[in-house]
């Protein structure tokens, strides 16, 4: 997977655009089941997203980010995390 978001990444990098990830509701990651090839779909984020990629990840603060996502991920660098605030309109 990582293979091909850099390719993609590259060609829109040559077109003069930007490849945007999104992966929304992190909180609900349930890819840790037990089984030794499990992984989380956090771990499984680049660490370095390729040239032309931003990646941007939306989750509440709990549960915490899985065991599996590594110390020095992104994703555990606070200074990083943007917090939202809530809609006032309560949506």
């Amino acid at each position: 997977m990582l293979g091909l978001l850099a390719e993609v990444a590259q060609d829109c990098s040559w077109r003069g655009e930007r490849l945007a990830l999104v992966v929304d509701g992190l909180d609900e990651d349930l890819g840790l089941d037990g089984s030794p090839d499990a992984h989380s779909i956090a771990a499984l984020l680049p660490m370095r997203p390729p040239a032309g990629m931003r990646v941007i990840v939306s989750w509440r603060d709990n549960p915490a980010l899985p065991d599996d996502v590594p110390d020095r991920h992104p994703l555990r660098e606070p200074a990083i995390v943007r917090r939202l605030t809530p809609s006032e309109d309560g949506s």
